[in-house]
Order: structure tokens, then C-alpha cells, then sequence
């Protein structure tokens, strides 16, 4: 027979093994931010394809470079760029308190609000002849304004 301590740790390690399954699930499906520049160039052509409207002909050749311009948009930035992280001040005007930043970011490529975006990447395409160069990028009105190298 079971002792209630014990069932309540096995409760809890099959609660947590579910729970990180779930999780695994729900991000499978997420657009890669880690992957390798070729995978990130087929999801980049997956994604203009599907949604040709998003990504003018001008950028495209950019994303697929990895290098991220002025103009763009947080979701044609992190196609370019690859992993990043992020600071966002949503528009108070827009967004709720405690609004999911990420929803914020990827919103602006659809319907651009006064919400503040900064991007941080660290890749080898950006500046030719810098292996792994720290960069930040300035959006506002949902587009890139400036683009800043950072001392590594």
C-alpha cells in the first residue's frame, strides 16, 4: 500500500513530466529562433511564401543574408538575425498592463502602435569580418530605426 507522502511525490513527478511534454508540444510549433542560418533561411522562404504580403522583395534577399536594415519589421529582424533577446514598453494606449511582450513584438508587423522595441542579437552575418558581433536594434512605429554594434 501506497504511503500518502509517496503518492504525492509520484503525483508531482508525473504532473511535472506532463507539464514539460506540454511544453515541448506548444514550442514545437513556434517559429525557430535558434536554429542554424540554413534552417532559418527555409523557414524564411516557407514564411514569404505563405505570407508574401508581410515581406516586400526588397528585404527578402536580406533576411535570407542574415543581415538585418533599417525598415524592418521585429519578425523580419529575428528571420535576418536569428536568436535574440528582447526589452519592449508597450503602447499603454494599445496594450493591457502586463501584456505579453512577445504578442506586443509580433503585432507590429500587422498593425504598428507606439510600443518601444529592442532587439540584441549576436551573429557573423551582420558585419562582414566580425565572427559573433553583439548588435541592438531600435524599432519604433514597428519598424527598425537604428541599428548599434556593441562592444563584445
Amino acid at each position: 500500500m501506497l504511503k500518502m507522502g509517496n503518492f504525492f511525490l509520484i503525483f508531482r513527478m508525473l504532473f511535472s513530466i506532463t507539464l514539460v511534454s506540454f511544453s515541448f508540444r506548444s514550442y514545437a510549433n513556434e517559429p525557430p529562433s535558434h536554429k542554424p542560418p540554413i534552417e532559418r533561411g527555409a523557414y524564411a522562404q516557407r514564411m514569404f511564401t505563405q505570407h508574401p504580403e508581410l515581406f516586400p522583395e526588397e528585404r527578402r534577399a536580406l533576411i535570407l543574408s542574415g543581415v538585418v536594415s533599417v525598415g524592418m519589421t521585429p519578425f523580419e529582424a529575428k528571420l535576418a538575425g536569428g536568436a535574440f533577446a528582447y526589452k519592449v514598453v508597450a503602447d499603454k494606449a494599445k496594450w493591457p498592463e502586463h501584456s505579453d511582450p512577445l504578442k506586443v513584438m509580433w503585432a507590429q508587423s500587422i498593425q504598428a502602435d507606439n510600443s518601444e522595441i529592442w532587439m540584441m542579437f549576436k551573429n557573423s552575418s551582420q558585419f562582414p569580418g566580425r565572427n559573433n558581433a553583439p548588435f541592438r536594434v531600435y524599432f519604433e512605429r514597428g519598424r527598425a530605426i537604428k541599428i548599434e554594434k556593441l562592444k563584445e
